[in-house]
């Protein structure tokens, strides 16, 4: 097979991988990213498929392979069958009047290939949305003049409206952001094996008669300019989604003191002193808040924080993550005694069941 330098060949074999491609959420992606060529998409390697994020384990799913095998074998019959190429089909695809019984398969075809890869990524919650029939609409891509939606006088030619049969524009904004947040983890789990396996490869030093300094806790930091406090404050609220000011406090105490968190769960003994939670926390919020990383969950209680707009996606240490299991089954314990949490002495304070919501 021969192509042009213009045109972008995908060199894989499986039809799972054909879905991913096809599917919506990469067509999203392509949108954001992709240059232009008058109103048409430039579709451009570098900036539209190496950036993609794709779901983890897509070329080996069954369920997605048979979608995309079903998809793809649909769409050559019926271009066969019409004596249609892509172009013309996928204008059939996208016109509002166009109601045969070929067009109105393939759409419902596309439709079930695309929740099924929203299910690969695990956002079942998005996925379900997307699955009645009558969800994509027949939406315009951009906005026209009203000078140039009709013919002039010199043409009898009139412009074709930028309709397509697509996702509605909120649910298209939320698939985008969540591939915007995967795509920066997926970038931070990369430099932070680059820079394991810089440090495996460094010869090591003879053993030094110095004693070792301690290890801190929580040493996993990453590029973004968080202190530590702050990473831990991000890290619970992502935890819990929601969360009041004042357990956001007990949280932050339990993360940082392991013996604290085990008698808390009946594990250990309970510390000579119990820490108390202290101002300063007030000036960390406020620095995440202007930041565009919390923002104030409405709530006539209290206050409750939530990741905000521009919240960094952190990558857990293992310490962390056990430190963050441990903190969330405290909150659990209590849930499900069916305590308000404030009654508790070896438990966390003020975080009635609805103010934390557990991840």
């Amino acid at each position: 097979m021969l192509v042009t330098d213009g045109v972008i060949a995908f060199p894989f074999d499986t039809f799972a991988a054909f879905a991913a491609i096809q599917s919506q959420p990469h067509e999203l992606w392509a949108r954001f990213f992709a240059s232009s060529m008058k109103d048409d998409l430039r579709y451009t390697p570098s900036d539209c498929f190496l950036t993609f994020a794709f779901p983890i384990g897509f070329s080996t799913d069954e369920n997605v392979e048979a979608i995309g095998q079903t998809y793809y074998l649909y769409r050559a019959s019926l271009m066969n069958d019409s004596h249609e190429g892509l172009t013309q089909t996928y204008n059939r695809f996208h016109d509002p009047h166009e109601r045969s019984e070929g067009i109105l398969k393939l759409r419902r075809l596309h439709r079930e290939m695309d929740v099924a890869v929203l299910r690969l990524y695990g956002w079942d919650d998005l996925a379900d949305q997307a699955a009645p029939p009558d969800f994509c609409q027949f939406l315009l891509d951009y906005e026209e003049d009203e000078d140039d939606t009709g013919s002039d006088s010199s043409s009898t030619r009139q412009k074709k409206k930028p309709w397509r049969y697509r996702w509605p524009d909120d649910f298209r904004d939320e698939v985008l952001a969540r591939l915007l947040e995967l795509n920066e983890q997926r970038y931070k789990e990369e430099l932070l094996l680059v820079k394991g396996k810089a440090t495996e490869a460094k010869p090591t030093k003879a053993p030094s008669k110095k004693p070792a300094k301690a290890t801190p806790l929580f040493d996993l930091l990453d590029n973004i300019d968080l202190d530590r406090d702050e990473r831990l404050i991000l890290l619970i609220v992502d935890l819990f989604k929601r969360i009041t000011r004042m357990a956001l406090d007990e949280a932050f105490i339990a993360m940082k003191y392991p013996k604290l968190r085990k008698s808390r769960l009946g594990l250990g003994d309970p510390p000579k002193s119990v820490p108390r939670t202290d101002a300063g926390r007030d000036a960390l919020i406020g620095g995440l808040v202007d930041r565009g990383f919390l923002e104030k969950h409405p709530s006539d209680h209290q206050q409750v924080w939530k990741l905000g707009a521009y919240a960094p996606s952190l990558a857990s240490s293992k310490a962390e993550r056990q430190a963050l299991d441990e903190t969330k089954a405290i909150f659990q314990k209590s849930i499900d005694a069916n305590d308000d949490l404030a009654s508790c002495k070896e438990g966390v304070t003020d975080a009635k069941t609805g103010l934390v919501s557990i991840a």
